[in-house]
């Protein structure tokens, strides 16, 4: 749980996983949550120190989700955005954790790199799209704190991924100027992306309307109606 709010996003998985999409709609004594993934959270200590590696997989490795015990208490999630945002990292806790019963950390482990691995293919898709500055694109996307941000139990590989993918598909489709509805579907495609995630994305909506002119599309009143759509 080193990752920024990683154990709050952790209890939204939980939610999700157990098809509770409206984050804290079931009381904690109807949704209990695993005590593993909140007493082993890096950040629950007052003072943050340096572990073991070693001795911490060696004492914890084997350990179930339920060893601990469950916590019944008054335990929220700060975790409030789309359940699509957290959606890989739920099938991973859904199908390993609640249905194989495997051991809490390789859930956990497993929750992290089918987020990194989504990340990895919207950004794959991004950069294939975009019709310049590839290598900038890149070469940000897999920048350390990019790639650290996307391994952690988060909303934001999904959302930063969803972002990529806008900005790519948006310019792609400017740069072919006759725009039919073909390119006015797609783009209203990208703003449904775009608005399943976190909400420092908006801004980005006012892309496609720098990027496109009236006159780029073919239907009549295009611009004006993919504006009013969006």
């Amino acid at each position: 749980g080193a990752g920024w709010d990683e154990e709050t996003h952790t209890i939204r998985v939980w939610e999700i996983a157990s098809l509770s999409f409206i984050p804290n709609e079931r009381p904690r004594d109807q949704l209990p949550f695993p005590a593993i993934y909140w007493n082993l959270s890096y950040r629950r200590p007052v003072l943050i120190r340096p572990i073991d590696d070693r001795a911490f997989w060696t004492g914890y490795l084997d350990t179930s989700i339920g060893d601990q015990g469950y916590i019944y208490g008054n335990l929220k999630t700060r975790s409030v955005y789309s359940p699509a945002l957290l959606l890989p990292h739920a099938l991973a806790m859904r199908y390993l954790g609640m249905a194989r019963d495997l051991p809490a950390l390789p859930v956990y482990h497993a929750s992290r790199l089918i987020g990194l691995f989504s990340y990895a293919a919207l950004v794959w898709l991004a950069v294939r799209l975009v019709p310049f500055g590839k290598w900038v694109m890149a070469v940000s996307a897999i920048a350390p704190t990019s790639v650290f941000q996307a391994a952690t139990v988060s909303a934001d590989p999904i959302s930063n991924g969803l972002a990529y993918l806008f900005v790519a598909g948006s310019l792609a489709i400017a740069e072919r100027r006759d725009l039919d509805r073909k390119e006015w579907g797609a783009l209203l495609a990208l703003f449904v992306l775009l608005f399943l995630g976190k909400i420092n994305l908006v801004p980005l909506a006012l892309l496609p309307f720098l990027a496109t002119r009236p006159r780029d599309f073919k239907m009549k009143a295009g611009y004006a109606t993919l504006a009013g759509s969006a």
